[in-house]
């Protein structure tokens, strides 16, 4: 018997439908938004577990572009309009045209990644319909507003908003690793996800059995990393945006520099951040990123080892220190 969940996203009703109950769980706590009419769904997701022997036959894919990522394979013609798509343990096509996505699983996938590879990415390349970007950083909340820490794997986008986070009393980190932004005029908006903070495990500091314990968390395990998910109940609406911030590892600085972004440096900064396959919005979504730029500030943040987060703070005028 298969789950159905109904999510939203901005302007974006999901119906994500899935025969494995494992998953329900966790796709509830990372969408935390529930839709107001589940009949009025716009995208499909359909999530189906097989038998890696039951595999659905491979399509003639010679006359495909591809586009090789860091945990998939995605094919596509000129049109643009349909995506079929070869992970390790899953395979499976995306419609975009009619916002239709059916998967094959055939192996096992921990849920954070089933919902970045199978949930999110077939949404991003629909989103910019809807006005939606889904992005890549952490979220801290100040008040009705937010900040959003952008970086690389390992830039410590983690790890400075855990201490912003931990030494602002106005600061409060509200998601780990990804978002979406809502363009509404010229307002930009905030969709958080609830996808968990990631300690190191060569480097972890907490009590497992104390975690695992306390109410309303989970933890997500994988090779490198540990994940700890906490139910956000504070978080009702979308925030504004009110400032993005790049984190660059840099050797030759002695100190951290913080460098206000024109909006042409802004928008550069937010397009490397986010580079994605063609897809039929590829332009909408060029515009969208755009606006962006042009409605909040964005700083660049260089630092040799570990941010300075006192000096951050004074920058960017935040009081009540802890």
């Amino acid at each position: 018997m298969s789950d159905v969940i109904y999510k939203k996203i901005g302007g974006m009703n999901l119906c994500i439908i899935i025969n494995n109950t494992f998953y329900e769980e966790f796709i509830h706590k990372f969408l935390i938004y529930n839709t107001t009419n589940s009949i009025d769904v716009q995208c499909k997701i359909k999530i189906s577990f097989i038998e890696k022997k039951q595999k659905e036959p491979k399509l003639d894919l010679e006359m495909y572009s591809k586009i090789e990522l860091m945990n998939a394979c995605y094919y596509y013609n000129r049109n643009l309009e349909e995506y079929y798509v070869e992970g390790f343990g899953f395979s499976g096509n995306i419609n975009v045209v009619k916002q239709e996505v059916h998967w094959f699983v055939y192996e096992m996938i921990e849920p954070r990644s089933l919902f970045h590879l199978l949930i999110l990415d077939p949404v991003s390349l629909i989103s910019p319909y809807y006005d939606l970007l889904i992005g890549h950083g952490a979220v801290i909340r100040e008040n009705n507003e937010v900040h959003v820490i952008f970086g690389q794997s390992g830039a410590g986008k983690s790890t400075i908003s855990r201490l912003i986070s931990n030494q602002y009393e106005d600061m409060n980190k509200i998601s780990d690793d990804t978002f979406a932004f809502s363009i509404e005029g010229e307002t930009i908006k905030v969709i958080p996800f609830n996808t968990g903070e990631g300690y190191i495990k060569s480097a972890l500091n907490i009590n497992i059995e104390e975690i695992e314990n306390k109410k309303n968390r989970m933890i997500i395990e994988n090779e490198k990393k540990v994940y700890v998910i906490d139910e956000p109940d504070s978080i009702t609406n979308s925030l504004r945006l009110r400032k993005s911030y790049f984190l660059k590892k840099d050797i030759s600085v002695k100190d951290t520099e913080i460098t206000e972004l024109n909006i042409t440096g802004h928008l550069k900064a937010l397009l490397e951040f986010h580079t994605s396959i063609p897809s039929l919005y590829t332009k909408k979504k060029f515009m969208l990123w755009k606006l962006v730029s042009n409605y909040s500030h964005g700083y660049l943040i260089r630092y040799k080892k570990l941010c300075n987060i006192k000096k951050l703070g004074e920058v960017m005028r935040w009081n009540h220190e802890k």
